[in-house]
C-alpha cells in the first residue's frame, strides 16, 4: 500500500498563514485608541488598528489589481 505524503511546502504555509494570523491579533489588540477620519463629507471613528488594516488591505488589492491589469493580454484594437 502506497501512503500519500503531503509535501513539506504545504505544512509551512500553514505555520506562515497561523504565525501571520497570530500577528495581526497582537497588533489590532495594541491600537486599540479611536482615531478620527474626515474625507469630504463623511467622517468616520473607528479603532487605529483597524483602519491601518484596512488600509493595508485597501493597498494589497490595488496592486493585485494593476499587477492584473499589466500581465493581461491586450483586449480589443486592431487587428
Amino acid at each position: 500500500m502506497a501512503r500519500f505524503v503531503r509535501p513539506r511546502r504545504s505544512n509551512m504555509r500553514k505555520w506562515g498563514i497561523g504565525l501571520l494570523l497570530v500577528l495581526l491579533a497582537v497588533f489590532s489588540l495594541q491600537n486599540l485608541g479611536m482615531s478620527r477620519i474626515s474625507f469630504g463629507i463623511w467622517e468616520l471613528e473607528a479603532p487605529r488598528g483597524l483602519i491601518y488594516l484596512a488600509v493595508f488591505a485597501l493597498g494589497w488589492i490595488a496592486g493585485l489589481l494593476s499587477r492584473r491589469r499589466k500581465h493581461a493580454p491586450p483586449s480589443g484594437g486592431l487587428e
